[in-house]
This record gives structure tokens, C-alpha cells and sequence, in this order.
């Protein structure tokens, strides 16, 4: 059914819209391509957070319109280009996409600086995701901590300058503690899922 396929494309087309807002408005981004575009901002010296709106105002007036024009352009390539795309899609073969995308990221890195470095740099962490990926360490967690690393060490540093009590202040909190207790049943429940999904796929094996 169409309509069906429709309805949760648009569903997963409207995301992105949505994942900018705790990006722009904590610094918290909200999906893996929130947060290449947040690490994208931190390395040209962009606020993160709702302090964004005022030192960089036109950087967020040009998200909006692009993604206006992202809408846009959806709605001309959805309406009389999917059929084309999706022809050539079927039959392009991926032996030949993947060589095309790898070598639009050279170009891409090498272009801005003109510089063998930047090649190197891309090169590197393209193995790094490679091996992470292989050995199933999650990409969109590790570009997350690398973007609040920073932010979360300071503030960290901040809140333990308030109080002689060093890191036991944290358990003075309420609202901190119902904040830890939070993170702690979500690691609980990750690990049970984890576990029962090993499992599950162990008993599938054997039969």
C-alpha cells in the first residue's frame, strides 16, 4: 500500500525538523545528523545552545530556510522525480555508489584548505569508523560524548567549585539524584534488552 509507505516516510521526513530544536535550544543534539552538524558548528567557533539565537542569529535564520527549501525540494523530487530515482537506484549497483560517495568526501575535505592533511584526517577516522562499526561500538554515542564531553567536564567542575562536599553534592540534590536514578534504570534496561536479544539470537542459531 502506498499510503502506507507514504505515511511513515513523512513521519521519518519530519524528524529532522525536530531534532534541531534540543540541538539549538540545550546543545543537545537530537539525532546522528544533529550531531555531525553540531560537531560541524563547535569547529567554526558556533555557541551551542539557546545563547546561538543571539550570537549567531543569521546561522539560524539560514537552517531555517534551507530547511524550508529542503520542503521544497522534497515535495518537486517526491511528486515527479521518485519514480526516476527510484529506478536508478535499482539499478545502479552499490559497487559503484560507495566508490562515488568515497570519492566526493576527498574531494569535499580537500577543497576547503587545499591541504593533504585534511585527506589524511579523512582517511583516519573512516578506518576508526570502519573498526567501530565492525566491532560494534555505536558511532552516534561517540559523536554525541565528543560534542557534551567538553561542556558536560566544565560544568561538572563548575557545580563541584559551589560546595566543599566535592562530588557528594550531587547526592544532595533531589532533582540530580531523580536525574542519576534516570540514566541508572536506562543502563539496567539497556543491558537486560541486550542480553535477552544475545539470547534470543543464540536460540535461533541452534535450531
Amino acid at each position: 500500500e502506498l499510503e502506507g509507505i507514504a505515511a511513515v516516510e513523512a513521519s521519518n521526513n519530519a524528524t529532522s525538523g525536530a531534532n534541531l530544536i534540543p540541538l539549538l535550544t540545550l546543545g543537545i543534539p537530537g539525532s546522528t545528523t544533529a550531531a555531525l552538524l553540531a560537531s560541524v558548528m563547535l569547529l567554526h567557533g558556533v555557541t551551542l545552545g539557546s545563547a546561538v539565537f543571539v550570537t549567531s542569529h543569521d546561522l539560524v535564520y539560514g537552517l531555517f530556510a534551507s530547511g524550508l527549501m529542503c520542503i521544497l525540494i522534497y515535495l518537486i523530487v517526491g511528486y515527479w522525480g521518485s519514480g526516476y530515482v527510484g529506478k536508478m537506484i535499482a539499478i545502479v549497483p552499490a559497487r559503484m555508489i560507495y566508490p562515488i560517495i568515497f570519492m566526493t568526501c576527498f574531494v569535499a575535505a580537500y577543497a576547503y584548505r587545499q591541504a593533504l592533511f585534511d585527506l589524511v584526517l579523512v582517511l583516519l577516522f573512516g578506518v576508526i569508523g570502519y573498526l567501530m562499526k565492525r566491532l560494534g561500538f555505536s558511532i552516534p554515542a561517540f559523536i554525541i560524548a565528543y560534542i557534551l564531553g567538553g561542556e558536560a567536564e566544565h560544568a561538572l567542575r563548575q557545580t563541584m567549585i559551589l560546595d566543599d562536599n566535592g562530588i557528594w553534592i550531587f547526592l544532595d540534590r533531589p532533582l540530580a539524584m531523580l536525574f542519576f536514578g534516570l540514566g541508572f534504570l536506562a543502563l539496567i534496561y539497556r543491558f537486560r534488552a541486550n542480553r535477552k536479544r544475545r539470547i534470543l539470537k543464540s536460540k535461533m542459531s541452534s535450531h
